[in-house]
């Protein structure tokens, strides 16, 4: 094998090993930081902005949590079904992230809500 060949691996390896070893370090770091966030935003979900949300027909919003209330007007009423007790993570591009007040970052689900004609969404204060 000629001297540049043998110089260039012997360089390279070290390089891509300590390349490896610090995307190894990024990946863990990130992920104990989003540990902590959502953690420190489960523990502070009732502080959030809140939400209320009015369909036509009956979404899949369900959560142990009893601070989720669901309200039937009728069929006098377009947007009949009233659902409170919830409160925003994040915005964007007319969807809503949302989260029920009692919500446990392990375990509970996020719920993604899209405004339609079908669906409206309120924001209300949350708690302060």
């Amino acid at each position: 094998m000629t001297a540049p060949l043998r110089g260039l691996r012997d360089t390279a390896v070290p390089i891509f090993a300590a390349g490896a070893f610090l995307f190894w370090a990024i990946t863990l770091v990130a992920g104990q930081l989003g540990e902590q966030h959502a953690a420190h935003d489960g523990r502070n979900v009732v502080k959030r902005t809140g939400l209320v949300v009015f369909s036509a027909a009956r979404i899949g919003l369900s959560s142990r949590s009893p601070d989720l209330h669901f309200e039937d007007f009728g069929d006098a009423v377009r947007l009949r079904y009233r659902y409170t007790g919830l409160r925003l993570i994040v915005a964007r591009d007319g969807r809503y992230y949302a989260v029920p007040i009692g919500w446990r970052a392990r375990t509970d689900p996020v719920y993604v809500l899209r405004e339609s004609d079908d669906l409206r969404v309120e924001l209300t204060p949350g708690v302060q």
